[in-house]
């Protein structure tokens, strides 16, 4: 399985499964939660097909 992998500024790894619709934002209702004043509450979507991952903003 496919997995979206972040690097944070102390080298510490957080890995997210590419399985269905993933969202990203500074809302903690979001798969992948942003602590930083310039994201948006709703930032994005990823969607991963057998091919690729979409990425949309919202």
């Amino acid at each position: 399985m496919a997995t979206l992998v972040f690097v944070l500024e102390d080298e510490r790894e957080i890995n997210v499964p590419l399985e269905g619709l993933i969202t990203l934002g500074s809302s903690e209702d979001n798969d992948v939660v942003v602590d930083d004043a310039t994201i948006s509450a709703k930032h994005a979507v990823l969607e991963p097909s057998h091919q690729a991952v979409m990425c949309s903003a919202t």
